[in-house]
């Protein structure tokens, strides 16, 4: 009895028992720590990967219209160069007519060299006049002189050297026409362009579904229109009659130029306002001209009355031009706030995750829940997101001081969501803003969801969405930076 007495003595003193007991819990705190951390970790590299996404797509988005704007701008030279091109040659023309009429004024019957020369520079005109005058204004002579018969044309062509076809369409015009069409084209088209850009890149980056805003101009159908009406009415009156979008849609910040501005501010008008790039384009074409012209009209006199007619060869280009040879400059607003809406994009990214409140969420139910739901099942199912949301936000930014509609500076840039104040200029706000994105969102969700189980949970964190979403009032946002 002793001996069983000495040993159970002796175990009682021995402490290993307890460090290892001891020991055996930190195991266990450690190996939970590290579920947590995992787990955690997974979660946050989830949210990462789709706010890269979201920036992804915004950045790209901005990029696209950066570089429409630049191509604009391309344009916008090329149309300047054509304007001022054939305003200069018709100055030119104008000048030679001057100088000829001053040269007959001293033909007398003791100088028969000048009246000689007048007359020779007499032929000349005429010969530009029913040649390159007529296919640059489109006007047609040789019609009001021959009406309808040919052989009078091909009469007056063979005894002359008139040249070009008699054509009535100035070939300077279809060149505006072209480049005109290819603005519109590219200006139009580029809003889609960058929106489905920005839908590409955000779901190869990991997003279940982009959206940006403004939307780009456009009509869904299928029944994806009727199935938000179905929600909206299903509402609350409370709450349906507040289902408003913004009303506005993508578009380029631009608008066609007065033919006034452009002479005035862009080419060499009002001093302090001339582009040196054009005013020397100007003078190397009008110095070209001069050294190909040939007898009085490469005179200094026609030269300098030539360069003082411009004005009348702009207008007389213009209104042969019309709308097509307008270039385009930037809108003006009427705050700041305006303006970053049509030259920026917000993109909402949507990414589902369903283990996130399931598998992941159970790991940890051991705990008996001490709270109820105040709907019961409606907030039980209502609150179990199973997914992630991102937002993020983009511009066109122009890097050359004040924005210059003829020089392609323009680049891409992210931005905070919403500086002080800017979405109260705007005139809305993040919820009606993703009421125009919810069709959008719907509608690039049947891509990126599998299954249907899958579509149901996203559709109760797009009603998730809405609810915080109107939290995002004009004094609530300012400063949300992603």
């Amino acid at each position: 009895m002793k001996k069983h007495m000495a040993i159970l003595h002796k175990f009682h003193e021995d402490r290993s028992g307890a460090v290892l007991l001891l020991s055996l819990a930190a195991i266990l705190i450690i190996m939970m720590l590290s579920w947590v951390i995992i787990d955690a970790g997974k979660s946050a590299r989830d949210k990462i990967e789709l706010q890269a996404a979201a920036d992804a797509a915004a950045f790209s988005q901005a990029s696209v219209k950066s570089r429409i704007m630049n191509m604009v701008a391309y344009t916008n030279v090329a149309k300047r160069s054509i304007i001022g091109i054939q305003a200069m040659y018709l100055g030119m023309w104008t000048g030679f007519m001057g100088w000829l009429l001053w040269r007959w004024s001293k033909c007398r019957w003791y100088r028969p060299d000048i009246c000689i020369d007048a007359l020779a520079n007499t032929f000349l005109w005429f010969r530009e006049f029913m040649g390159d005058y007529r296919q640059l204004t489109g006007a047609n002579p040789l019609a009001a002189m021959c009406g309808g018969k040919k052989s009078c044309r091909r009469l007056l062509n063979r005894t002359f050297g008139f040249s070009g076809s008699g054509s009535d369409r100035s070939y300077h015009r279809r060149d505006l026409v072209a480049l005109d069409n290819y603005q519109l084209y590219m200006t139009r088209l580029g809003v889609w362009w960058g929106y489905s850009e920005s839908i590409v890149r955000g779901m190869r980056n990991g997003a279940t579904t982009v959206s940006s805003f403004p939307v780009p101009f456009g009509q869904i159908i299928g029944p994806i229109p009727n199935l938000l009406q179905a929600l909206k009415n299903a509402l609350p009156s409370g709450l349906s009659g507040s289902f408003v979008g913004t009303g506005l849609f993508d578009e380029f910040p631009i608008e066609r130029m007065s033919y006034r501005d452009l002479r005035r501010n862009h080419m060499h008008g009002v001093p302090g306002r001339t582009d040196p790039a054009y005013a020397v384009e100007h003078l190397a074409n009008s110095l070209q001209h001069k050294r190909r012209s040939t007898m009085g009209a490469k005179s200094n006199l026609a030269y300098v009355l030539g360069l003082a007619a411009f004005d009348l060869g702009y207008g007389m280009t213009t209104d042969q031009m019309g709308r097509v040879g307008q270039p385009w400059t930037f809108k003006e607003y009427e705050n700041h706030g305006q303006w970053t809406t049509r030259s920026s994009n917000l993109v909402l990214s949507y990414g589902n995750r369903p283990e996130r409140f399931g598998d992941d969420r159970n790991k940890y139910g051991f705990m008996s829940r001490d709270y109820e739901h105040q709907l019961g099942v409606i907030d039980e199912v209502g609150y179990k997101a199973s997914g992630y949301w991102s937002m993020a936000r983009a511009e066109m930014s122009y890097q050359d001081g004040r924005p210059n509609p003829f020089r392609p500076s323009w680049t891409a840039r992210m931005r905070p969501i919403a500086l002080p104040g800017e979405w109260e200029e705007a005139k809305f706000d993040l919820n009606r803003a993703y009421h125009d994105m919810l069709p959008y969102l719907a509608l690039s969700s049947l891509v990126g969801v599998g299954s249907g189980a899958d579509l149901m949970a996203s559709g109760i964190d797009f009603v998730n969405m809405e609810r915080a979403t109107r939290a995002f009032g004009h004094s609530t946002i300012d400063g949300v930076g992603k």
